[in-house]
């Protein structure tokens, strides 16, 4: 939600111990977004991250409320996310829309509600952050998650294999993304060794 994804690339692309990898993993590490093949492999415990507190400035209301095929933009990126190996599988959302998110623990999915998603993106991938490592000290016997999984609520044509594609290129590299034109960004994954200035970004 907020100000949408070029913050977070700028960030990862100026980052000052990790930039100038990334730089050069663009030009070749990014997964193409109809990436077809399944995900193969060992795979890092990794928790889902689908960030849906966005407002839809064309349409003038929520857009993870928006109708897709029958249901709205959030069920529909909830039942996709949750086609994977993610856990755990947290949504972050706006208080406007938190009442009609009920379902999100039918299919697995806690909810956790962004008070002030005008800050940005970043105030929601904190959110989450927070919530992953609620989890893991709170829940007897829950493992560390090694990275973490990002999605975002107004991408419905993104299928469960691309997230598996993500996942599997993200285990072997600790870093990957989906090539869009002239640019890189979600569905990303991100090793926990991010964490820590991603708790920093504004």
């Amino acid at each position: 939600g907020g100000r949408g994804w070029p913050a977070l690339e700028a960030w990862l692309l100026n980052h000052p111990r990790h930039g100038a990898g990334i730089r050069r993993w663009r030009e070749r590490g990014a997964v193409p977004r109809r990436a077809k093949w399944a995900a193969s492999g060992m795979m890092l415990l990794s928790a889902g991250v689908l960030l849906a507190a966005g407002n839809s400035q064309r349409m003038g209301r929520p857009k993870a409320l928006l109708p897709f095929r029958g249901n709205t933009l959030l069920h529909h990126a909830a039942q996709t996310l949750c086609a994977t190996s993610c856990r755990p599988r947290i949504a972050v959302v706006s208080p406007e829309i938190e009442k009609s998110c009920w379902q999100m623990k039918d299919v697995g999915v806690a909810l956790v509600v962004n008070p002030d998603p005008l800050r940005g993106l970043s105030s929601s991938l904190q959110l989450a952050l927070h919530a992953i490592e609620t989890h893991e000290y709170s829940v007897d016997g829950a493992d560390s998650v090694e990275g973490i999984l990002l999605t975002l609520v107004d991408q419905p044509l993104i299928t469960v294999a691309h997230l598996n594609a993500i996942l599997a290129a993200g285990a072997e590299t600790g870093l990957a993304a989906t090539s869009w034109p002239n640019a890189f960004g979600p569905p990303t994954f991100l090793h926990r060794s991010f964490f820590s200035s991603l708790r920093n970004l504004r």
